[in-house]
């Protein structure tokens, strides 16, 4: 005779394993993370008129969030730089992420615990 295993709980970790892997998909911190770093970006971002500042905007979708400043060739030449014409590179958007990495990654770690919480056995 062989052994037998049950074990208990096995749907109820299954159900709750795949609503958590679904919760995890489409975190609302992806938009939080890029609604903080395009706001912070502002105040850092180069000022000539202002309008390469209100450019700048957070898109999420898919859970993927994109910060741009659209401001046509002017806010890539102001973030990267261009030496042919002696602009020095600002990298704002990128100073502003690396900057508040722990603010937004506290966001991601928040609510994956709080999302990983909720998966259960019994």
């Amino acid at each position: 005779m062989e052994p037998r295993v049950t074990v208990l709980g096995a749907d109820t970790l299954a159900a709750t394993l795949d609503d958590a892997a679904d919760a995890l998909k489409d975190m609302e911190a992806t938009g939080e993370a890029g609604a903080l770093i395009a706001s912070a970006s502002r105040s850092v971002t180069p000022v000539l008129t202002g309008r390469l500042a209100a450019s700048i905007s957070s898109d999420d979708s898919a859970n993927v969030s994109t910060v741009t400043a659209n401001a046509g060739v002017y806010a890539g030449v102001q973030h990267w730089g261009w030496a042919g014409h002696n602009i020095a590179a600002s990298l704002f958007l990128l100073r502003t992420a690396y900057d508040k990495e722990s603010v937004w990654v506290d966001y991601f770690t928040r609510e994956a615990e709080d999302i990983l919480s909720h998966v259960r056995g019994i």
